[in-house]
């Protein structure tokens, strides 16, 4: 029997399934929370359980007003009766005594556009590991806040209202008081210092608030809400931008996801250092912290979209710069703003500039403008040629070994997102040929019904040719030859049940030339394979040249591929 039970207080609760928000016993535990049907506005808040559900119950940093602890396992009994250890309890008796307690989570990976960021996950560290509500990625050394990712669910009307704002923490991740360098008497004090001008900061909304990356009303639940309030998850942003234009599409979002009712992940960003004028009509970066040149206001906060179902997403960009003028509208207008988007209907006068020039774009434009600027250097560096990298789909991206979209959950798909399960891909193979022959591998595997085991990998190193027409190396980071783009992308399919497998590769380089083919077919291309059907044009060159073969005839060729032994060709 199914029974809907309201909600009405602090409690993290856990299921298998977060698509369900529900667990029955006999599944797999994933540990994701659950969230409420319904809305806020009416009052009707539920959640939805059948007889023999199991719930885990959470208290972190406080505990369950009727039973003591941090946690507990529920059983649904009936209506909106619980069995915990043999004893009955009301759902409603089973709330936390005091609101639950975030924390954060350093996980040693590296992000950022040159890897000079970690990725701190803020959430709670209990349900069997550390359940995050939000990552993000910090430059400790310049205080910079690059991006931070979170999920807009499709209950977000169900969020809880009326919550207190609490006091923002800065953990262990700044050796300077956070907290005093963005008071308005500083900020009047350094931007005068840096520009000689005082009439910059004033007693309105001219001034740096905290601008939150991942809002808090972007969240369900109080608790979540109050992770929001990290030093981590901001940057200085005017207040004049942050409470019109950027509160506007904050809940432009929100109404978005309400309305197609699917989650989306949500990635909000900075780029650049805001720049103002001094005396003498001259451009000067401003820094929160003047003398050592840290926390600086972004130049531009950045938003994106990202639908895992859909595989869709969109961008948003706004100027943090209320003092832009009309003259410099192009300067800041960094990527092809989209005619129209339903998202920016909620976003009143986009282009009027003391609110902060705010548009949206498609992801690629964005991704083509922001963390490339690095390759546009070291190519040119390198090669002596500035077109390699064009604001279009020729620069690196960051080119997933196992993609997300081979997953099942949304948080098996957020787990492809580190960067030791990237290399740098040229975005026209990875968005086209590469893309198609993911998708295609899919297809084959819910063809034949059953689990592939994939490998892929990368091999070689770029080169590319200099003024001289000699061919270099390529590394992202050439001082220290490191970060290098490969030369070649390979996957292999492997069914162990029939012990079968095939293979296939992909030339990282739209630049290839017709007479350079056959150097770059490495083993005995496969005259057809149900795979390579998906692969529209595979020998089209700009795209990236793709092809099958055995799984011997490129184990040959690459020491990387891993000994599978005899394997007979998987077709079917």
């Amino acid at each position: 029997m199914k029974f809907f039970i309201s909600l009405s207080f602090s409690l993290l609760i856990a299921s298998a399934s977060i698509q369900a928000f529900s667990i029955p016993s006999n599944k797999d535990e994933n540990d994701d929370f659950v969230l409420p049907e319904g809305s806020t506005s009416d009052g009707n808040r539920y959640i939805e359980a059948e007889t023999g559900d199991v719930f885990k119950l959470a208290c972190p940093g406080s505990s369950l007003s009727s039973l003591g602890g941090e946690m507990a396992e529920a059983i649904c009994v009936s209506g909106t009766d619980f069995s915990v250890d043999g004893e009955t309890f009301s759902f409603s008796r089973l709330g936390c005594n005091s609101q639950p307690k975030e924390d954060t989570n350093d996980l040693g990976t590296a992000c950022g556009p040159n890897g000079d960021g970690e990725e701190i996950q803020i959430g709670y560290p209990t349900l069997g590991g550390f359940q995050e509500t939000i990552r993000v990625c910090f430059n400790r050394e310049e205080a910079r806040s690059y991006y931070s990712t979170h999920i807009i669910y499709r209950n977000i009307i169900a969020r809880d209202s009326g919550n207190d704002r609490p006091s923002f923490k800065a953990d262990e991740y700044f050796d300077f008081d956070v907290d005093e360098a963005y008071k308005r008497d500083n900020q009047e004090v350094v931007i005068q210092q840096l520009t000689g001008i005082s009439s910059y900061i004033d007693n309105g909304e001219y001034f740096m608030s905290r601008g939150h990356l991942a809002p808090n009303a972007d969240f369900v639940y109080y608790h979540f809400m109050d992770s929001t309030f990290h030093f981590i998850n901001v940057a200085p942003q005017w207040q004049i931008f942050n409470g019109v234009h950027w509160a506007q599409l904050e809940q432009s979002c929100r109404d978005f996801v309400g309305g197609i009712q699917r989650d989306l992940i949500v990635y909000t960003g900075t780029s650049g250092t805001l720049e103002l004028k001094n005396t003498q009509q001259t451009y000067v970066e401003i820094f929160l912290m003047p003398e050592d040149k840290i926390l600086a206001p972004p130049k531009y906060y950045w938003r994106v979209l990202f639908d895992p179902l859909e595989n869709a997403g969109v961008a948003f960009v706004g100027v943090n710069n209320p003092y832009l003028m009309e003259d410099e509208v192009n300067d800041f207008t960094v990527c092809t703003p989209l005619n129209s988007h339903p998202v920016m209907d909620g976003v009143n006068n986009p282009t009027r500039l003391d609110y902060g020039l705010t548009y949206a774009c498609t992801v690629e434009d964005l991704a083509a403008v922001f963390p490339e600027d690095n390759q546009e250097v070291v190519i040119q560096q390198l090669t002596g040629i500035s077109s390699y990298i064009d604001n279009g789909e020729y620069f690196m991206s960051r080119g997933h070994l196992a993609p997300n979209a081979d997953f099942v959950y949304y948080h098996f798909m957020d787990s492809t997102f580190h960067f030791i399960n990237v290399a740098p891909q040229w975005q026209i193979f990875n968005g086209v040929h590469w893309a198609q022959l993911e998708q295609s591998c899919r297809d084959f595997v819910g063809g034949i019904q059953r689990d592939l085991i994939v490998y892929t990998g990368t091999s070689g190193t770029l080169e590319l040719k200099n003024t001289q027409q000699t061919y270099v190396e390529i590394f992202l980071m050439p001082e220290d030859k490191i970060l290098a783009p490969p030369k070649y992308y390979w996957r292999v399919l492997f069914d162990p049940l029939e012990n079968t497998g095939v293979a296939f590769v992909g030339v990282n380089n739209p630049y290839l030339m017709e007479d350079e083919v056959n150097d770059f077919t490495v083993c005995s291309p496969l005259n057809s394979h149900p795979v390579m059907d998906g692969v529209n044009n595979p020998t089209r060159l700009d795209y990236g040249l793709t092809y099958a073969c055995t799984v011997e005839d490129l184990a040959a060729v690459f020491p990387e591929v891993p000994e599978l032994g005899n394997l007979g060709l998987l077709t079917e």
